[in-house]
């Protein structure tokens, strides 16, 4: 007996809908989830070909509360909160510091204010899930240490929220559930040829980060790079052809191939 996946037609936000990843993501959810899926972007120019698509800045909580009553309507409850973040690494000059910091202070207060809006309907309906998605391409140990924190933050909005719920109402701080997925996304302009073959795409990653909130897990760390199996696995008919070449040039060039 198969058992039901617990991502298994929900309703679901992502934020970021202007990127790659939030699309497949996306994507995935609807075709082999069959879930109603809220793509989220900041700005309004971006053409998205998902009938429930928003353009909201996160970080205006007015907005966000807007966001939240119009999906209540149109969908109902919100089961599940996707914020994709959008941190691009610390860098080296001043100005990549600074980008740095202004980035973080927004995805933080974005996830303040969907925390806010989201939870005590959440709690109403006795069950959710707040899952953030970190692109931490300089130093995942880094990020991993500084969750402790995250997760005080996290506690004392939802401790703020579960008070303005009647307590008819809530079921327990255990019925909403965070998570954080840390992800390590390369820079394949800057890799080599063979290096860029071990890097995952984007709809890989988006599976192996679904398979990381269906585990339930709090903390979940995905590997974007190939290992040595999956890389022979995936482009075992390129190594056939380049072994295949090779030994023909040994023929072509009469060179004697060592028998040991």
């Amino acid at each position: 007996m198969s058992i039901e996946s617990v991502l298994h037609k929900r309703n679901i936000l992502i934020t970021n809908g202007s990127s790659t990843l939030s699309r497949e993501l996306c994507e995935q959810l609807i075709e082999i989830y069959k879930c109603r899926v809220a793509l989220v972007s900041t700005f309004k120019d971006i053409n998205v070909p998902n009938p429930l698509h928003f353009h909201c800045d996160v970080t205006d909580r007015h907005q966000v509360r807007e966001l939240a009553s119009k999906l209540k309507n149109s969908v109902g409850t919100v089961e599940l909160v996707i914020h994709q973040e959008r941190g691009d690494g610390v860098g080296t000059t001043t100005e990549q510091a600074e980008r740095f910091v202004n980035q973080t202070s927004n995805d933080v207060l974005g996830y303040v204010n969907l925390l806010t809006c989201f939870v005590p309907d959440m709690l109403r309906q006795g069950s959710g899930r707040i899952i953030s998605i970190k692109n931490t391409q300089n130093n995942v140990q880094t990020a991993t240490a500084c969750q402790p924190d995250y997760d005080d933050l996290v506690e004392s909005i939802f401790r703020s929220q579960e008070n303005l719920i009647p307590n008819n109402a809530a079921r327990g701080p255990e019925s909403i559930r965070f998570s954080t997925i840390f992800y390590q996304n390369h820079n394949r302009h800057q890799q080599a040829k063979i290096s860029a073959n071990l890097s995952l795409t984007e709809s890989e990653i988006a599976q192996r980060i679904l398979k990381g909130i269906e585990s339930e897990k709090t903390n979940v760390r995905i590997d974007t790079r190939r290992n040595l199996f999956e890389f022979c696995s995936t482009n075992i008919v390129q190594l056939a052809s380049f072994g295949l070449g090779k030994l023909q040039l040994r023929k072509s060039q009469k060179i004697p191939i060592k028998v040991q």
